[in-house]
């Protein structure tokens, strides 16, 4: 595949991530309200990028893929946020690993459900989530959109990324 190709499917995955930008920041809202209960609110404008971070106490990410896509949903909180959205002082990783993993797989089906969604990207069948802890998660060099969704001064960082197959994989 010629490189003309290639830049044209990177610019089609931008535009349709930047129209999108209201699908995952909403369900991001919905998301943190309906599995901590607690209202939350976007500080800072979602973008899209050309590489999600990775730097957070604990980051969770969650593949998923179909004949057309693979993508990879991720979730970042340090550990101070992750024990203020549960009301809690101390949290074990096997517990944020549950926690974040929940999460992970509840944001992702419900972009799933969303029409938007589902007519640019289809139907994608999710992998196993993978936890890292106090260090990086190397995210591949994709574009993808994030943003952060606050309850007070606390945060978790959500982040998308999705490529087309090439015709081979």
């Amino acid at each position: 595949m010629g490189d003309d190709s290639m830049n044209r499917k990177t610019l089609l995955i931008q535009d349709k991530l930047t129209n999108l930008c209201p699908v995952f920041s909403s369900t991001a809202i919905d998301c943190v309200n309906g599995m901590f209960g607690k209202m939350c609110e976007i500080k800072m404008p979602w973008e899209v990028v050309e590489q999600l971070q990775g730097q957070f106490d604990r980051i969770l990410t969650l593949g998923s893929s179909s004949r057309g896509f693979r993508a990879i949903t991720c979730a970042g909180i340090q550990d101070d946020s992750l024990c203020a959205f549960l009301d809690q002082e101390n949290i074990s990783t096997a517990y944020a690993s549950d926690v974040l993993g929940e999460f992970v797989n509840t944001y992702t089906g419900m972009l799933a459900d969303n029409d938007a969604f589902r007519v640019n990207f289809g139907t994608l069948e999710q992998a196993v989530p993978v936890l890292y802890t106090n260090g990086h998660s190397y995210l591949p060099f994709i574009w993808g959109i994030q943003g952060y969704i606050y309850i007070g001064i606390h945060w978790v960082y959500i982040g998308y990324s999705i490529r087309e197959n090439a015709p081979s994989e």
